[in-house]
C-alpha cells in the first residue's frame, strides 16, 4: 500500500516512519508532484529482488530464442566446451545428475 503526503509533514518525521512502516512505501510531494519516495527495507529488498527475477527472465528468454535460431548444443559439446564433468548421482529415493565446471 502506499499514501501520499506533502514534504511539508517531514518536520513531524516521526509520523511520517510510522506511515512508512504501516504502508511500505510514502510518496513525498512538492506542489502536487511527487519527488521522493520513502520505503522500508522490506518493500526494497523484495523489489530488488523482482527486478532481478525479471532480469534472469528476459536472459533465460533470450538464450531459448537464440538457441531455437542457431539450434541447441548437445550436452557432450557442452561439457567439452566449458570442460564440465558430470555424474549421475544416486541419493535416497532421488537420482540425478550432477555437474562440476571447471
Amino acid at each position: 500500500m502506499e499514501t501520499y503526503l506533502p514534504i511539508t509533514d517531514l518536520k513531524d518525521y516521526t509520523a511520517v516512519l510510522h506511515e512508512v512502516d504501516s504502508l511500505d512505501k510514502v510518496y513525498l510531494t512538492e506542489n502536487g508532484q511527487s519527488v521522493y519516495a520513502i520505503m522500508s527495507i522490506k518493500a526494497i529488498k523484495e523489489m530488488e529482488e523482482a527486478i532481478a527475477n525479471m532480469a534472469i527472465t528476459a536472459d533465460l528468454r533470450r538464450a531459448v530464442a537464440r538457441s531455437e535460431r542457431e539450434g541447441w548444443i548437445s550436452q557432450e559439446d557442452l561439457e567439452k566446451e566449458f570442460e564440465v564433468y558430470s555424474w549421475d548421482a544416486a541419493l535416497p529415493g532421488k537420482e540425478r545428475q550432477c555437474y562440476i565446471l571447471i
